[in-house]
């Protein structure tokens, strides 16, 4: 079964970075699955393909890269959006306009690290 990648996996001695596929068993998916490195959705052929050239010149965001962007839209003055530890909720990046997947904790926690490190520049 193919499995959407949200955190960098190491499978047969390959690197899969976000946005791209793998390849496994549903007994292999389980533990990725439980740890936000792989999307849950089993995906179909359609999905599968790659995404069709626009022509704009610039390569399809992975979900890291749109959760990230939809850190910077969240409103940080409304404090019920946010964890305990300052990190945004994952219900409140679901709830971006453009997030149409779910955002694992793990994914979120990546993201936030990139995003405070944009931050910083």
């Amino acid at each position: 079964m193919i499995y959407p990648v949200l955190i960098t996996v190491d499978h047969d001695g390959k690197k899969i970075k976000p946005g791209g596929t793998v390849g496994l068993t549903s007994e292999q998916a389980a533990p990725l699955i439980r740890g936000g490195f792989i999307g849950s959705k089993e995906l179909n052929a359609t999905e599968q393909e790659e995404p069709e050239n626009t022509g704009t010149g610039t390569e399809p965001t992975g979900e890291l890269d749109r959760v990230i962007e939809a850190i910077g839209k969240i409103d940080p003055a409304k404090t019920d959006l946010f964890t305990g530890a300052g990190q945004p909720k994952t219900e409140a990046i679901e709830d971006v306009e453009g997030i149409d997947f779910p955002v694992s904790a793990a994914l979120r926690n990546e993201a936030w690290d990139q995003f405070q490190k944009q931050q910083a520049v």
